[in-house]
């Protein structure tokens, strides 16, 4: 799950994807803040070499959690929880259960504007790290 560009409360909401997508391409950027400013709107097609790399994605991710899980690993698999808020919530709720791997965990660095937010696929616990 990726969370696109968007502007909440007067304050612009960045994730990785938009930082290295600014290095690779500035014109992008500049149509996707177009788009979170509300003054533009996304293009939709079909790409069927993009869903089969999307497919494949997936299945690299599946096999990978399936051989932690494999490996005695307690997994929680944040991946069906599509919004920020309740992924952040369910993310902490892991961390203080004491899974060993968060699948699709999401995470931010901030309380408020501007804050970084990202989804690595699997996050595994450290020893001695607690949620605050």
């Amino acid at each position: 799950m990726m969370w696109p560009m968007r502007a909440e409360g007067g304050a612009l909401i960045l994730s990785a994807t938009d930082l290295a997508n600014f290095l690779n391409c500035r014109h992008r950027t500049a149509l996707e803040l177009g788009e979170a400013r509300g003054k533009r709107r996304r293009p939709v097609w079909a790409d069927p070499l993009l869903e089969a790399l999307f497919a494949r994605g997936l299945e690299h991710e599946r096999n990978y959690l399936s051989g932690l899980d494999a490996a005695g690993k307690r997994i929680a698999n944040l991946s069906e929880i599509k919004a920020r808020e309740d992924a952040l919530a369910a993310t902490l709720d892991a961390m203080r259960t004491g899974v060993e791997v968060i699948a699709q965990a999401a995470l931010r660095v901030g309380e408020a504007p501007p804050a970084a937010v990202g989804i690595p696929l699997a996050v595994s616990a450290v020893s001695g790290c607690v949620p605050v």
